[in-house]
């Protein structure tokens, strides 16, 4: 099963944290971030870890609200032991008028994460293939991500023109090829995973090509302050170690 921030599944949870703030911090904070998550064989989460590079308060606030889900354990051929995979998520803290946040979860998907910790978006010579090329509409990309944490493309699809393909095609699988991942595990092993990754290209007036990915922050919260966090595009593992029902 897949999720994306565009469906339902990404509607928000809404928890009001008791957090003293200032007024120099009357601007709601959304980003998006991911956590690491260890299940046992029956798919009991025996562990969550929150990015480290989030304040302690809403490092909590992330563990506390994944340690609500559902988590399976799928098999992989030839390993056992607890598995590990990466959670996807968007998020936004609002500052309240009597000194405490509230804030917002969207879930996005799960599977390897980018080891530098970000999210992926079309960079360098992809960007440019892009841009020069004037590629409009949705991208589809399907690759696999080693053990080792490198990635190599399997398959291309969405562009249909042989020009725009003989241009974009070799900066994909370049831009991929160029990703270091931290693997899913299992048993402490890491193994290989597959996934699809969905990019929406539009080009605008000046002929400038830019990702529309629907935001993955859809809380009132959110949509008070008139700002959200988005994905950088729609990533999902295909055969990940793991399968997640978020409590949304």
């Amino acid at each position: 099963m897949t999720h994306r921030f565009s469906t339902a599944i990404a509607a928000a949870l809404l928890l009001t944290l008791s957090l003293a703030v200032g007024a120099e911090d009357a601007k709601p904070v959304t980003f998006a971030t991911t956590a690491r998550i260890e299940v046992d064989a029956t798919g009991k989460l025996v562990k969550v870890e929150a990015a480290n590079d989030l304040p302690a308060h809403m490092r909590t606030y992330v563990e506390q609200q994944l340690a609500t889900w559902t988590f399976a354990r799928r098999g992989h051929e030839g390993v056992a032991g607890n598995a590990t995979s990466y959670v996807t998520l968007g998020a936004c803290a609002l500052p309240q008028a009597d000194g405490t946040f509230a804030m917002g979860l969207a879930f996005g998907g799960y599977g390897p994460r980018l080891s530098t910790g970000t999210l992926m978006r079309p960079t360098g010579d992809l960007a440019g293939a892009i841009a020069q090329s004037r590629v409009v509409g949705h991208i589809d990309i399907a690759f696999v991500v080693n053990a080792d944490g490198s990635a190599k493309v399997d398959a291309i699809e969405g562009i249909g023109d042989p020009r725009v393909r003989k241009t974009v095609s070799p900066a994909i699988k370049r831009w991929i090829a160029a990703q270091h991942f931290d693997p899913e595990t299992v048993g402490g092993n890491p193994v290989a995973t597959r996934l699809r990754l969905g990019l929406d290209v539009a080009q605008d007036s000046n002929g400038r090509s830019g990702d529309e990915s629907t935001p993955a922050m859809t809380s009132p919260a959110c949509q008070r302050a008139g700002m959200a966090a988005a994905p950088a595009m729609d990533m999902a593992a295909t055969d990940s170690v793991v399968s997640i029902t978020p409590a949304i």
